[in-house]
């Protein structure tokens, strides 16, 4: 186990046994992580081109809005 450092209100620090690693590779994102935020990525950029493509075609048809 690691020994890490908390530090309390009354400014005196005392040693605390934790589990989690204190490496870096505790806090990498995970493959399924990953594969799921590009998933949303793609989903939202895909949302966002047919909105706009609703909003040109709607500007486009009124012909109040042409000029």
């Amino acid at each position: 186990m690691n020994q890490t450092t908390a530090i309390i209100f009354s400014h005196a620090s005392m040693r605390v046994n934790s589990t989690l690693p204190t490496d870096q590779a505790a806090r990498q994102p995970t493959r399924q992580a990953t594969f799921i935020g590009a998933i949303l990525a793609f989903v939202f950029i895909f949302l966002g081109l047919v909105g706009n493509i609703l909003l040109i075609t709607t500007i486009l048809s009124v012909k109040k809005l042409r000029t």
